[in-house]
């Protein structure tokens, strides 16, 4: 290299021309004698650049005192090798503003030498790359925490080329699918079966760049242990851009939903249920409210023929055929209530009356005697359960008794103190005792301690399983209660049954005089109405109906007539039943109202149900249920 002599230091070699281009430069030029590091030149881009006065840069040492003291020690190295004839590289390194900032530079260099060949000059070239090494840390830093984000990541991970080679994947990935990437050499993406039958290829190959593809929830079977596990995976798909920034393959995020699916799956087969079980209610209510109508026009035609009259025995039959049919709309609410038990204050006489009439060979010849304690025998008890409870017990009355037998039925209120059974030691003070007599042959000593346990029978197991009295023992112990059956000296069984009552004694609905005068009648069905309208007159009553809640209320509140007892249907169309009671309830709490519904009452009633002037009465239900509830004699 030639030799360039100084001809100024504050000028050095170049013309006035190129001295002029320099200062014109965005980038710090500066020329630096060596060894002593004393500045010889610097353009006026100094006092852009670090907001210095270029005569500041000519006091000694300036130059090297503005270095952040991280890389003063790697520069003045570099300096000094420059006497040993080694190379300035490019060198980065941060300088301090006048304002006191730090920013980075860049610094590029030529070595000058003197006449004697030595280093006398270093004209360097510096610029400010503060944003470069900004974005070069935001990059690291992304590269950095995507690095992470993919050795961490819960979800799989798979980066494919554009053949659908797997070129790199995650540990989850390894943890789902079983598989190294070494396991996978053979694998393409596009050749995948699964994903093809699935859609999911022809999803993915639409990917382009800055498209995210959605994966929606498919199957897919993955080798496990020998053989394969079906999982159900969902994820994103996405374009990867390689450094020129063309599509050179594909990003998938993959997560394992099989526990979502299957939730989804449970919850919307839940939906489904509960829809099929208010289809089932419904159609429950609309058929009792049929049936209602049925059984109480057959057995006001029974009571109005002679015993004799073979008519009688045909409205008997009628009135049998409603009866076992509301069997079915009982199994049609249960399903509606989804197996749930739903218990409510419950008239004792009524589902005993209904189990009655619903058992199966009950009323063919077979004589009853009932002896029903004549005040508020209520339980708190689920009353289809009640008369399911109660239907065992009469057909295995039936099967042990024959239609030579009799039966007796007794109710009583009782004491806990008066039973000497483990009830004793029960929160519950008084129980409602049911006790059936049937006077057939008995049941034999030697089975009694076996008669509860399912699937236990001593008759043809091919037509009985043996779980009906394993049912009715479930259900008495589901109430808090106690069942006992005792084989009878003289022949014949007794079953007695203790359930816990939640109310002293009140007696009836007795109303003036011992009879009813006025009845208001609010049902929207026609029937219903017309048949209660039937009996009550029969009865020598005032009958009033309506066929909507408002009307009803309306017309209790006028006051023209002094209402004895109304009878509410609780689902009417205009006016939830609650609302009527309630309102009734305030404009004369002592009204008796007996609440007549083809369906349970919710829990919402529960507040009216400990009320004695309250009672409940389930469609179809029979007149002497009915007569029961406000102690008149049977007609």
């Amino acid at each position: 290299m030639e030799k360039q002599p100084l001809k100024d230091q504050n000028t050095g070699a170049a013309s006035e021309g190129f001295r002029n281009l320099i200062e014109s430069l965005p980038d710090m030029v500066v020329s630096l004698e060596y060894p002593s590091g004393r500045v010889l030149f610097v353009n006026h881009a100094v006092k852009v650049l670090l907001g210095y006065e270029p005569a500041q840069m000519y006091d000694s040492n300036f130059f090297l005192k503005i270095v952040h003291p991280d890389e003063r020690r790697g520069l003045l190295n570099l300096w000094r090798g420059l006497e040993e004839g080694d190379d300035f590289p490019i060198f980065l390194y941060r300088v301090k503003k006048s304002d006191g900032n730090y920013i980075w530079v860049e610094q590029k260099n030529r070595v000058l030498h003197g006449p004697d060949g030595r280093v006398n000059v270093l004209n360097s070239l510096i610029r400010d790359i503060t944003e470069r090494k900004r974005l070069e840390q935001e990059a690291l830093q992304s590269l950095y925490f995507s690095e992470n984000l993919f050795q961490i990541s819960p979800y799989a991970i798979i980066h494919v080329d554009e053949d659908g080679r797997i070129l790199r994947i995650n540990p989850n990935f390894e943890k789902l699918w079983h598989l190294s990437l070494g396991d996978m050499t053979a694998y393409r993406l596009w050749n995948d079966g699964q994903l093809m039958r699935s859609g999911i290829t022809d999803i993915l190959r639409n990917v382009t760049r800055g498209q995210i593809a959605e994966i929606p929830p498919f199957a897919y079977k993955i080798p496990f242990k020998g053989t394969t596990r079906t999982v159900f995976l969902s994820g994103k798909g996405f374009a990867y851009l390689n450094n020129a920034g063309d599509v050179s393959g594909l990003i998938l995020v993959v997560d394992d939903v099989t526990d979502r699916v299957k939730r989804d799956e449970e919850y919307l087969e839940v939906k489904k249920l509960e829809s099929i079980g208010r289809l089932a209610g419904g159609i429950a209510h609309d058929f009792n409210n049929i049936l209602a109508g049925i059984s109480g026009y057959s057995e006001i035609l029974m009571r109005k023929m002679e015993k004799d009259d073979p008519r009688s025995a045909y409205a008997q039959k009628i009135y049998n055929a409603a009866r076992k049919a509301s069997i079915l709309t009982d199994q049609l609410l249960g399903f509606a209530r989804r197996g749930k038990y739903n218990p409510d204050y419950i008239d004792i006489i009524s589902p005993i009356i209904f189990a009655i009439g619903a058992t199966p060979g009950l009323n063919s010849g077979m004589r009853i005697e009932k002896s029903f304690q004549k005040s508020d025998l209520k339980v708190f008890a689920d009353a289809g359960q009640l008369r399911q409870l109660l239907v065992e017990i009469f057909k295995n009355a039936v099967d042990a008794g024959g239609q030579d037998t009799h039966l007796e039925i007794r109710t009583e209120y009782v004491s806990s103190e008066n039973i000497i059974t483990d009830l004793k030691s029960a929160a519950v003070k008084n129980f409602v005792k049911i006790v059936i007599t049937d006077y057939g042959e008995g049941i034999d000593e030697s089975i009694l301690g076996k008669i509860f346990e399912p699937y236990f029978t001593t008759r043809d197991k091919a037509k009985h399983a043996g779980m009906g009295l394993s049912i009715a023992y479930g259900i008495v112990k589901n109430h808090g209660g106690r069942i006992d059956l005792v084989r009878r000296a003289e022949g014949g069984t007794v079953a007695v049954i203790y359930l816990p009552a939640v109310e002293k004694p009140q007696g009836g609905i007795l109303l003036r005089d011992g009879r009813i005068q006025r009845v208001l009648i609010i049902d929207d069905n026609e029937e219903t109405r017309s048949f209660l309208r039937a009996f009550f007159e029969e009865k020598g009553s005032q009958v009033h109906e309506a066929s909507s809640g408002r009307a009803g209320i309306e017309f209790f509140r006028s006051g023209r007539v002094a209402i004895d007892l109304v009878l509410l249907d609780l689902i009417i169309p205009d006016i939830s039943g609650k609302e009527v009671l309630a309102t009734l309830k305030n404009i004369r709490n002592e009204v008796k109202v007996i609440l007549i519904s083809g369906y349970y009452p919710d829990r919402s009633y529960e507040e009216y149900m400990k009320d004695p002037t309250v009672r409940l009465l389930l469609k179809p239900f029979s007149l002497e249920e009915l007569e029961a509830l406000i102690d008149i004699a049977p007609g």
